[in-house]
């Protein structure tokens, strides 16, 4: 089975996700962080895999092992995002707290496989690129991580909207993944702001 260059890049960019919140990062417990970011990474891969058997059924009778090669796309992407959320939901209250941690790691992989994918590839589109940085500055930037999210997907949106949607790592995306995402992400902000308010 031959590894996909893509897929090796996925997964180095994860690794510098990581390695960009040991350093970047002054809170405590930064291991039990990591540790919960990586079970969920794992259970998303898993989803993912299944979704790839799914969507690819006919490949997975004849050829089993071949599946986990052949290459995947948006709607296996898509399957496995809403697999995991649905799954993880019910330890939300394990999360909740290492949810500021979780969109660093992420917005650090997506500048990892950006600049990866055009140093080594020479692949990408500048979109992909702008966006990706932009996640990751307005991230590390804004001390509340829901607000960036929402500001930077609602630029993907809009230029989405009026030139090319954003690619995330290497994934083509729809216009409704980021309507989703930023709709999600203000309700968010919205509902903690809330229960501050109300002393909560």
């Amino acid at each position: 089975m031959i590894l996909q260059p893509l897929l090796v890049i996925r997964v180095i960019a994860l690794l510098m996700g990581l390695a960009v919140f040991w350093i970047l990062s002054s809170q405590k417990g930064k291991k039990k962080t990591i540790e919960s970011y990586a079970s969920t990474l794992t259970t998303w891969l898993l989803f993912f895999i299944g979704a790839k058997g799914l969507t690819q059924w006919e490949l997975l009778l004849d050829y089993p092992l071949s599946v986990l090669a052949y290459p995947s796309g948006t709607v296996e992407f898509y399957i496995a995002c809403i697999a995991t959320i649905l799954w993880e939901w019910r330890k939300r209250h394990v999360h909740k707290p290492y949810l500021q941690a979780y969109i660093l790691m992420l917005a650090s992989s997506f500048v990892g496989f950006a600049l990866l994918e055009k140093l080594v590839l020479d692949q990408g589109h500048l979109v992909d690129v702008i966006f990706a940085f932009s996640f990751f500055f307005l991230v590390v930037l804004h001390k509340q991580r829901l607000w960036s999210v929402f500001f930077a997907f609602s630029g993907a949106l809009l230029t989405g909207m009026l030139y090319r949607i954003p690619d995330v790592m290497g994934y083509r995306m729809d216009l409704g993944f980021y309507l989703v995402v930023t709709l999600v992400s203000l309700t968010l902000v919205l509902v903690k702001k809330g229960g501050m308010n109300h002393g909560d």
